[in-house]
């Protein structure tokens, strides 16, 4: 009989604790996001790597027993809000080639929500949850080699083992293009200058006529 007592007794704390822990994740109202669901928030128009990066992850949860494992009842899971249809979705890329970080921000996607963190990370693959703020923000981070969309746009000309080079990218952290036949030693000072600081291009026109200028000094 003491023996029955003890178990029920222990029963009886777990559920008060178990009660508890769930009124306190619960108790206090959701606060009515500011972003991205005003207009001082902008939503990005997604690349296709991204696009495609998250139908992948969103497969993923769909494929497996996501149903089956979101509601059950543990102390872990209840310290871990979910996530929620009303918090926009920040995506941050590192670019190494650019140094720099690329951040868009798009609506939750549907597969996400009612996932806690933890779920979450399973799926991510190449992403990592970087920050959690319910109702205003999930942030997920990743690193990739390379140039950045943009800088692949741009173009300079500088220097490659002695010779005037086209790069991608900014100037003095770019990626080589192509190399001319063109001499730096040949040119005048003002033009070795230049091409030390880096001369940018911004359209195919303007970089034949700097090209055939330099050449045409080259041979000078």
């Amino acid at each position: 009989m003491l023996k029955v007592n003890k178990v029920n007794l222990v029963v009886g704390v777990v559920l008060i604790i178990t009660v508890f822990l769930w009124v306190q994740v619960n108790q206090n109202p959701q606060k009515k996001p500011d972003y991205p669901l005003t207009p001082r928030i902008k939503l990005s128009a997604l690349p296709d790597d991204i696009n495609n990066s998250l139908e992948t992850i969103s497969q993923r949860i769909k494929k497996s027993n996501t149903n089956n494992n979101k509601f059950q009842l543990n102390f872990k899971n209840l310290l871990h809000r979910d996530i929620t249809e009303d918090t926009p979705l920040v995506l941050q890329t590192y670019y190494e080639g650019s140094q720099e970080i690329s951040e868009m921000i798009t609506e939750m996607p549907p597969s996400f929500v009612g996932l806690n963190l933890n779920q979450l990370s399973q799926y991510l693959d190449e992403w990592s949850i970087k920050k959690f703020e319910q109702g205003r923000a999930l942030v997920i981070y990743r690193s990739k080699s390379g140039l950045s969309p943009e800088d692949k746009e741009k173009q300079y000309l500088g220097i490659k083992d002695g010779q005037v080079a086209i790069f991608y990218g900014k100037k003095g952290s770019g990626v080589l293009k192509q190399k001319t036949s063109i001499l730096v030693d040949n040119l005048p000072e003002k033009e070795r200058k230049s091409l030390q600081e880096g001369i940018e291009i911004n359209s195919r026109e303007e970089l034949l006529t700097i090209l055939e200028g330099l050449a045409s000094l080259n041979q000078d």
